[in-house]
């Protein structure tokens, strides 16, 4: 490159490719020839501030205000041509009162309607989108302006903390994978001969015995609802934002066997560590392999003392050590369960399905 008093050359390879006159004028002035610009530069050649503002104007004040603020909030005006062309060129496709109020409103000072566009745009890019939504109602609705400063905040603060709790307690439920998200302990129904303890239920609602690490044993036939039994504390875990995963022993398995044979059984116990409760169901429905067992020892004594876990079975305990294979690999097991669970049996001489059926 060369640099004369009066121009300004480029060369590449020893040749000359162009040569542009020199600029005296303001700091940071630039200029590019026309064609040498890229298409959607060179749609503005022929534009100026001024030019967008005289655009604006014949829309109303309160356009021709923002249009003002936009180019003037740039080091170099141009770099403000795209965001006024977007805006201004809204006015090809809706009627001028409807147009100029979503992003320009009515404003009671010089310089009010970009504040409040520029603090909704901040509060949506720092991911409060509800908050930015109440602030713009609280300035549409006249109700507001009676209130202090103090109410009004409070006002949107807390619609924000609802709508982030109403998201994370969906994120949950979708995490647990439940069947039945509306599952409640005031819904389970205590019939006589299911002899259910619901003092015992309620107690389980409180989320003591996830607080204690402590594990629930939830004995039946098939069909006395101990999915829903379980889904019930687990859905009041939930409400409580513990974290927790259901999955049916069998699943289970065969998630561990898939890890171990790809060297990543590690990563799948730890997984598993991460949350609040596990609900087991279908726990020994049928009798395990000797490398089952092993996987599943890992998995208990990961959890043991860390995470709570409900376990769903149709068998009785004293039965489950047959069902688990290597005799030293079930009294690990069971030891590390039977002696740190509350167990709830349930006697239902009908089938919960049968009874909600339609024969």
């Amino acid at each position: 490159m060369r640099i004369t008093k009066g121009t300004v050359e480029i060369f590449f390879d020893g040749n000359r490719i162009c040569s542009h006159p020199r600029l005296y004028g303001r700091a940071n002035q630039y200029h590019t020839v026309e064609d040498h610009m890229p298409p959607n530069h060179q749609q503005y050649v022929q534009w100026n501030g001024e030019r967008f503002a005289k655009w604006a104007a014949k829309i109303g004040y309160s356009t021709e205000t923002v249009v003002r603020a936009i180019l003037a909030g740039y080091k170099v005006e141009q770099q403000g041509y795209k965001a006024c062309w977007g805006r201004l060129r809204s006015s090809t496709f809706f009627l001028p009162a409807v147009r100029a109020y979503p992003w320009c409103g009515l404003p009671r000072q010089e310089g009010k309607v970009m504040l409040t566009v520029n603090t909704v745009t901040k509060l949506r890019e720092m991911h409060l989108r509800v908050m930015a939504s109440a602030f713009k109602e609280q300035l549409s609705d006249p109700q507001f302006q009676s209130l202090s400063f103090e109410d009004r905040y409070g006002l949107i603060v807390d619609k924000e903390r609802c709508a982030r709790k109403s998201n994370h307690l969906k994120r949950l439920i979708k995490q647990g994978s439940f069947s039945e998200p509306g599952a409640c302990v005031e819904d389970i129904e205590y019939h006589l001969d299911r002899n259910v303890d619901k003092d015992q239920i309620s107690r389980l609602s409180t989320c003591n015995y996830i607080v204690e690490h402590h594990n629930v044993i939830l004995l039946g036939a098939t069909g006395s609802y101990k999915t829903y039994l379980a889904y019930a504390p687990g859905m009041a875990a939930v409400r409580n934002y513990l974290t927790l995963k259901y999955i049916r022993l069998p699943e289970l398995l065969v998630d561990l066997s898939i890890a171990r044979g790809s060297g990543t059984i590690g990563k799948v116990v730890a997984q598993y560590e991460k949350y609040s409760l596990l609900i087991m169901d279908e726990w020994l429905l049928y009798p395990l392999m000797d490398m089952e067992s092993r996987d599943l020892l890992e998995i208990i004594e990961s959890q043991y003392k860390k995470v709570s876990t409900i376990f769903c079975s149709q068998f009785d305990i004293p039965g489950w050590r047959d069902k688990l294979g290597d005799p030293t690999l079930a009294d690990a097991i069971c030891d590390r369960i039977i002696h740190n669970s509350y167990t709830i049996v349930i006697d239902c001489k009908d089938s919960m399905r049968k009874r909600k059926g339609i024969l």
